[in-house]
């Protein structure tokens, strides 16, 4: 976001602190020093608007500002009513009514940019219905029908809906950083370091192209599920403002009546999906991040039709080995190992009181755990956690966030269709099904590779490192003064420690080849246990003593 560029527009930058005033939170205004952009004229008017809204609780005031702001407001509401870590339980509810008030736009809009885009947009389509299916803050959806007959939808960018959001956002961005140099709890909300999280999330919706790359994605990776359809892209007239896709109807999957009247199995669908999900995270390593009920329906044949890629998570290896022990943790109720391993991802910090956030933990989600596994309830255990995180101010990363949204909504959705749903007997499944690969010989001979291959560039790069850092010294680029006696000595003694090292790394390749061995049972035995990996283990033993009677002589132990 180029501040300068977008801030030209004075007249925005007043119009939104009216409109924060006018609702009643002028007062952080004249706390951050920003009233007096309003004018005086206007302040008049605010301290009346604010009387009228002053009975209204803040949540609804909130809700009524970001409503009053428009398009790029409303979204970020939107986003924030899936934060419960960011925000308070009351306010994410009454944001999320922002979910349904966004006002559509007349056809005659909709037309007009058609035929900028399409010249003569009755060469590709029959009709296109007036009456939108759903109107969003980006985009709005309409039914169509192709020259073929096909029926067809198409989801259209809002006009101007790039520049619009870049404007406020800067402003936004502007307002937060303000208030965090003279609020104090601003600061350490650090609600700029958020409002950026949610601009980068949105500027990728906004990307229709990359939709599309999901669409295809998913759609080529599910082909050969039956029970799952994603709709097909016609990608020759898809563009970066208009998506055209097969038109699919169905139930919403969280009408349970209307499905079971229909016929429909819905402890089946209950398992489809959540094994649907598992898939995409454990097997795609990828995952459809905005699981409302809206955007997956019941087609005539029973299948989950999935809509809206516009939100898509990521999971590399590492948030993929961490969801796993997660899991594990919960599922076995380790609280001391589910700390440790929100320390090691970084969500806690180490510096907290991690005796008192265990203590806590435990008490907060013990009341959730029944005798037996079947009763645990996940969506209740990740929501604890969250408010844990609120009160230790964990740090939870945007993917991370999603991925944790997402298995509540499944849990939640799946004991609608099925009351005896177990989210966590599939995650059981998945979870340790992850922890045993990552425990292979392949993947871990593989990371010991890697391991080998760090230490060797350490090793070969010291000297040429080193001496760049003498040369700094010598000519005073670091700034300071440093003297470094006795430096052939120094190298020499470098040079001993990466024989060491080199040495080191040897032993435990040995010992960790051993272990493999005897894990494995590899090769003749004595007594029933491996050769190999005892005479492997003698060996680094051996190897050791040797390296620490060097120590010893060294006097360097």
């Amino acid at each position: 976001m180029n501040f300068i560029r977008t801030f030209r527009n004075i007249n925005r930058l007043k119009e939104i602190l009216f409109v924060i005033a006018s609702h009643g939170f002028g007062k952080y205004l004249d706390d951050i020093y920003l009233s007096s952009l309003i004018g005086f004229g206007k302040k008049i008017i605010t301290f009346g608007r604010y009387k009228r809204t002053s009975a209204l609780p803040v949540e609804v005031r909130i809700r009524e500002m970001l409503e009053t702001l428009g398009p790029t407001f409303i979204k970020l509401g939107q986003m924030l009513s899936t934060r419960d870590d960011l925000i308070p339980a009351k306010l994410a509810q009454e944001l999320s009514k922002l979910q349904d008030s966004v006002l559509s736009i007349p056809f005659e809009k909709i037309n007009e940019k058609l035929k900028r885009i399409y010249k003569e947009p009755s060469k590709y389509f029959d009709y296109i219905e007036e009456t939108p299916l759903a109107a969003a803050s980006i985009a709005q959806v309409h039914r169509a029908r192709l020259k073929n007959g096909q029926d067809v939808v198409l989801k259209i960018k809002r006009e101007g809906i790039k520049e619009q959001v870049e404007t406020d956002f800067a402003i936004a961005l502007w307002i937060a950083k303000t208030a965090e140099r003279y609020i104090e709890e601003a600061a350490e909300l650090r609600i700029s370091e958020y409002l950026e999280e949610f601009y980068n999330q949105l500027q990728k919706e906004l990307d229709f192209e990359i939709e599309i790359a999901y669409m295809k994605r998913f759609k080529e990776f599910f082909k050969d599920n039956s029970k799952i359809v994603i709709p097909e892209v016609f990608e020759d007239i898809s563009n970066d403002d208009v998506i055209v896709m097969s038109y699919h109807s169905g139930i919403p999957i969280d009408e349970i009546e209307r499905l079971k009247k229909a016929g429909f199995d819905t402890k089946e669908i209950a398992e489809v999906g959540v094994d649907f999900y598992m898939q995409q995270v454990f097997d795609l390593h990828l995952f459809h991040g905005d699981p409302h009920p809206g955007n997956f329906v019941i087609d005539e044949k029973g299948r989950i039709v999935v809509f809206d890629f516009g939100i898509v998570g990521k999971i590399d290896r590492e948030l993929l080995i961490h969801l796993s022990h997660l899991f594990k943790c919960l599922i076995e109720f380790d609280i001391e190992a589910l700390v440790d391993e929100f320390v090691n991802f970084g969500i806690i910090n180490e510096d907290q009181d991690i005796r008192k956030i265990k203590s806590e933990l435990t008490d907060l989600l013990l009341p959730v755990y029944g005798k037996e596994l079947e009763r645990v309830n996940m969506k209740k255990s990740i929501e604890r956690i969250f408010v844990i995180g609120k009160k230790f101010k964990f740090y939870f990363p945007k993917d991370y966030f999603l991925i944790m949204k997402t298995f509540m909504f499944l849990e939640a959705t799946g004991r609608k269709l099925y009351p005896d749903f177990n989210m966590i007997e599939y995650a059981k499944e998945y979870a340790y099904k992850v922890i045993k690969h990552e425990l292979s010989f392949d993947i871990l001979l593989n990371d010991f590779k890697r391991l080998i291959a760090d230490y060797k560039y350490v090793i070969e790069n010291f000297p040429k490192n080193y001496k760049r850092l003498v040369k700094k010294i010598e000519n005073a680029e670091l700034g300071v003064n440093v003297i470094i006696k006795e430096l052939d000595e120094y190298i020499k003694h470098h040079d001993r420690a990466s024989n060491r090292l080199g040495f080191s790394i040897m032993i435990a390749f040995t010992v960790f080849s051993s272990t493999i061995m005897l894990i494995e049972n590899f090769g003749p035995k004595i007594y029933g246990i491996s050769a190999f990996g005892i005479a492997g283990l003698f060996a680094s033993m051996m190897m050791g003593i040797l390296l620490a009677i060097g120590y010893f002589k060294s006097g360097r132990l």
